[in-house]
This record gives C-alpha cells, structure tokens and sequence, in this order.
C-alpha cells in the first residue's frame, strides 16, 4: 500500500521568495492554480470540498491535523459540481467551519512535489510530499 508523506510550514515573505527563487532554478514547475476550499465539520476528521482551475475534490481526512498518520480518501467530481455538493452538505446539516482561497505554485523536485501556497487572510506557507511504499514506513 502506498502513503502520501507530508511536512508542512508556515513561510514569513522572504523564506517564501527564497525557497521560490530556488525551485524556479533547481526544480519543474508543474502547475499554478487559484483553489478555494471549504472544510465542514465532521466528528474525528476533516470534510473538505476543495475547486481548482481544473478539478473538484471531495476529501475526507480521518483524524485531526496534529494526529502523525491520517487515513484520506477522495472522490473527483465535474467543475460544475461544486456549487450541488456544497449545496447538498448544507442541507444535510454539515456545518462550515472553515473557508480559504489559495494561489499554489506546484513544483517536482528530486522525486517530492512541493507546493507553495499563498493563502488569502492567512499567510505564506509550503507544503511537501511523496509517496512511499507502506513497507518502508518504519524506517
């Protein structure tokens, strides 16, 4: 079985252009989007309906974030799904607890996709991650 591998940190500016500057000559750059994401509230984890440029996602993440292993499963959906699915949560009573829009620039570096994300309201932050074998994860 594979696992996404995941860090995340939050960037001040001049860390955020840095790293950049770095990707820009040593890494590929994959994709820019503009996302917006909704996260409800669910008992024991995370309901996010996430919009890109080309996608929408429905995710659920079990568990909260400081938990070290999350189990995570997706659903990809039509762009023009986005407004029923939300629509329909609400009606099921699923309450939002969180909204954000982000601009992401997503990088391949040495085998590891790094993201860094330009949050509305929030701040600078990047986040990294890999697949890896299951087998491999005690070492």
């Amino acid at each position: 079985m594979l696992y996404e591998v995941e860090v995340r940190n939050i960037l001040k500016p001049q860390g955020y252009r840095k790293l950049d500057n770095y990707l820009k000559k040593h890494a590929r750059l994959i994709d820019q989007k503009q996302e917006e994401t909704i996260c409800f509230r669910v008992k024991g984890g995370d309901l996010l309906l996430r919009r890109n440029n080309d996608e929408v996602k429905l995710t659920y993440k079990d568990k909260d974030v400081t938990h070290d292993i999350r189990a995570e499963m997706e659903v990809l959906m039509e762009l023009n799904d986005f407004d029923a699915i939300q629509e329909m949560l609400l009606a099921l009573k699923f309450a939002i607890k969180m909204k954000w829009y982000k601009k992401r620039k997503i990088y391949r570096w040495q085998g590891v996709i790094v993201a860094l994300d330009n949050v509305k309201g929030q701040g600078l932050s990047m986040e990294m991650e890999k697949l890896v074998d299951g087998r491999l994860c005690k070492k």
